[in-house]
Formats: structure tokens, C-alpha cells, sequence
């Protein structure tokens, strides 16, 4: 059955706080309750959350049809109001998937304003290990089945994280995190990052 929740602080072991500048209660459904229902697929019998809006029914949650804004073109809106979005989704009703995706979008605005707006690196760190730690928490997040085998999709906060560490000289955090990423399945430069600081422990005197 796919599990959803009223907003990501909801989700046990994020550690996730609601924003305080974001009232839900001002929120497009803040407060809807999904249902569940049956299809078939190829044979398959399959289920689904449906939501009832203003334009009726929609397999999109509250938290997905918000994070639409996120995707808007880089000069239609500034940083200040695309992290204000991001903590409105996080407030919303939907599913972890919904909430990876808005922190996915959003991180690759911000990496894209990375040398333009610098202050913000410390905001995509932050963003990145929020990913992670659902992704961490709830690996169902970004796995599928194929042949009979469960795969991971590709997680960005992985690779942002790991080059923002790299830049910065911080080559055991990076290994770190390439590690993690690399038990679910992420393409990671652990060898490289290992060979790195062999060679770097080598040359110490």
C-alpha cells in the first residue's frame, strides 16, 4: 500500500521540522485525507492515492501539485521564494517521493545559482542531507522493480554533496557520503575518493 503523510514531519526518523514562516492552514489542502483506489495494469492489479480538489479528483497529492512552482524558469523567481515553496510542499499532505522530488528540483536551482549566490552552499548542504536521510529512512522512496529485481532511481543530493565536499578539501566527508551513497546503488566515485587520500596519506611526512 503507498503510505502517505500530512506533511514530512510526520515521517518517522527525518527529524524534520514544519518551517515557521509557512501556515499551513493558508495551504490548498492542507488538510486533505486521500483515497484509495484499484486499477489494473498489464495485467497487474495495482493501487493508487486519488485526491479530491477543487477540479476534482487527482492522483497528484497536495504536496506535488505545490511543487509545480518549483519548476519554473530561473528568472521567474528569486531564491528567498523558491525555498519559501519548497517549505510550503514540505507542509503539505503526499508521500516521500513527492517530498524527494520538491528537494530534488529545488537543489538543481540552487546548484545552477551556486557562483552567483554562494551564500547559499550552506542551504544545499542542508537540503542534500535532508534527501539523504529520507531516502535513508524510507529506501522505497526511489526503488522499482525490473525483471524481478529491485533497482534505485538516481539521487542528485549524492553527487551535489559529494562535489561540494570535494572542492572544499574535505575529502574524508566526501568518501563518506559517496559510501552512503553507494549502498543504495548510487554511481559514486568512492574508488577515486579512497585513492585520493591513499595517495595523500603517502606523501605526509
Amino acid at each position: 500500500m503507498t503510505e502517505w503523510f500530512p506533511h514530512l514531519a510526520d515521517v518517522p526518523g527525518v527529524g524534520y521540522t514544519v518551517d515557521a514562516r509557512v501556515k499551513r492552514s493558508t495551504l490548498a489542502g492542507h488538510d486533505a485525507v486521500p483515497k484509495l483506489s484499484n486499477y489494473v495494469f498489464e495485467g497487474k492489479r495495482l493501487e493508487r492515492l486519488m485526491w479530491s480538489t477543487a477540479n476534482g479528483e487527482t492522483s497528484q497529492s497536495p504536496a506535488s501539485l505545490h511543487a509545480s512552482g518549483l519548476s519554473q524558469p530561473r528568472t521567474a523567481q528569486s531564491t528567498r521564494a523558491l525555498l519559501q515553496r519548497l517549505c510550503e510542499v514540505l507542509a503539505l499532505p503526499g508521500t516521500t517521493a513527492d517530498y524527494h522530488f520538491a528537494i530534488q528540483s529545488c537543489l538543481g536551482e540552487l546548484w545552477k545559482r551556486r557562483y552567483q549566490e554562494p551564500e547559499q552552499l550552506s542551504e544545499i548542504e542542508r537540503l542534500c542531507w535532508l534527501d539523504i536521510r529520507i531516502i535513508e529512512v524510507r529506501p522505497e522512496t526511489i526503488t522499482f522493480d525490473r525483471d524481478g529485481e529491485s533497482h534505485f532511481f538516481g539521487v542528485a543530493a549524492f553527487g551535489y554533496l559529494i562535489d561540494l565536499y570535494r572542492n572544499e578539501g574535505f575529502l574524508h566527508e566526501a568518501l563518506d557520503v559517496a559510501e552512503q551513497g553507494a549502498r543504495l546503488q548510487q554511481k559514486t566515485p568512492v574508488a577515486e575518493l579512497r585513492d585520493r587520500l591513499a595517495r595523500l596519506g603517502a606523501e605526509e611526512p
